[in-house]
């Protein structure tokens, strides 16, 4: 059989953030037909509000989409670039890891100093908030003597995880999802922020944890962290902590008795291999390949049937799926690849990123269909658009 890797993008695109070259919604998974140099070489896919970043094996970084506050980090404020772009600030680094928030994006290089780039109106990218946006990547001083392990961003903060476990937030904590008291907050001298509301310095996170925290998850307003009691950075042991908002029940705590937390708190799960965090809900990969979900329900973005209410608090098992190999998700959708290479989703669908052409919310995982006949090597989501890396099975002449 011979391997021909392609990239494959569907859902919104108003501002070309799909790849696509154009910025018409796309309701299935479509080829990205200017990438073939790449497909090789493809190592992750994430996105933001409007905005995209492909990370190759080699470490370079490529960016479309909305650019409106600099977030693509192409040195322009040219609002919609509708094909993946180099960027070039980072000739001669090696990015091994990326991530975006809404309108702001972060790159932690490979000797672990962290770059940030895009809107810094709520301090988001850890600079001087008297910096409004940065079209560059500008290196976040106060981590350059942390060798940092990997980021997350979520709607407006920002978290760091180091390789000796600290954690560090900035940006947005007015819900509490910087996991700092006020008096804790130390501000820069520099700097005119001096609430919790825009902080522009990243702040160490207090954490009694078991083990090491390996990773971070940023939602709406709040972060989750999770630890690896084996110092291994990826076990079959992983604990979850949480803090911020919990309105929803995203801490997986009952949001009547706990409606925030602004200390981490530890969360009752257990055996955690992975998950991802979307606005107000949470997917998690337990150490067995199940599926567990809570959290906001309102698009069907939990995989199960819900209360009224609109949330679960509880972790449940989402039900009817084999073994989950790998999942990834939007603001309110959800993509599982399982055993068989099966790619389901479920959710939020009103652009069509759950990759079906009927733009109506699915309420349980659902096979997509389209994407029966590729192997499917690796899965990628923005706020509400999605793609796939893929193998397209063909026999040799």
């Amino acid at each position: 059989m011979a391997r021909r890797i392609e990239v494959v993008s569907w859902g919104a695109n108003s501002h070309g953030q799909l790849g696509q070259s154009h910025t018409e919604d796309v309701k299935t998974p479509q080829k990205i037909t200017n990438l073939f140099t790449l497909m090789p070489a493809v190592k992750s896919v994430t996105g933001g509000g409007g905005h995209t970043l492909l990370l190759l094996e080699n470490g370079q970084v490529f960016s479309c989409g909305n650019n409106e506050k600099g977030q693509l980090g192409l040195g322009s404020e040219e609002h919609n670039i509708t094909t993946f772009q180099p960027i070039s600030e980072f000739h001669g680094h090696v990015i091994k890891q990326v991530a975006c928030g809404w309108d702001f994006s972060l790159a932690v290089t490979a000797t672990g100093h962290v770059y940030s780039w895009g809107s810094n109106s709520y301090g988001q990218l850890g600079q001087p908030i008297h910096l409004k946006f940065s079209t560059r990547p500008q290196l976040i001083r106060r981590l350059s003597a942390e060798c940092v392990l990997a980021v997350a961003a979520g709607l407006r903060h920002a978290g760091a995880v180091t390789v000796s476990g600290k954690v560090w937030c900035w940006g947005n904590g007015k819900k509490g999802q910087l996991g700092i008291l006020p008096q804790q907050h130390v501000a820069d001298t520099q700097s005119v922020c001096d609430t919790l509301e825009k902080v522009d310095v990243p702040q160490k996170v207090s954490l009694d944890v078991d083990g090491k925290i390996y990773n971070l998850f940023c939602g709406l307003f709040s972060t989750l962290a999770l630890s690896d009691t084996l110092g291994v950075f990826v076990s079959d042991e992983g604990k979850l902590y949480g803090w911020g908002s919990n309105t929803r029940g995203q801490l997986a705590l009952d949001p009547s008795v706990v409606k925030g937390a602004v200390t981490p708190q530890k969360l009752p799960l257990e055996n955690i291999y992975g998950l991802h965090s979307g606005w107000t809900h949470v997917v998690a990969r337990t150490s067995e390949g199940k599926l567990l979900s809570w959290g906001g329900s309102d698009y069907g973005q939990l995989g199960r049937s819900c209360p009224e209410k609109g949330f679960c608090w509880e972790p449940q098992e989402v039900e009817g799926l084999p073994t989950v190999i790998q999942v990834s998700g939007g603001s309110e959708h959800n993509m599982a690849l399982t055993s068989g290479n099966i790619l389901w989703s479920w959710g939020w669908n009103e652009h069509n990123m759950c990759g079906f052409e009927e733009n109506v919310n699915i309420y349980q995982p659902t096979a997509i269909s389209s994407l029966k006949n590729k192997e499917i090597l690796l899965t990628g989501c923005g706020a509400g658009h999605s793609f796939a890396i893929v193998n397209v099975l063909k026999e040799d002449p």
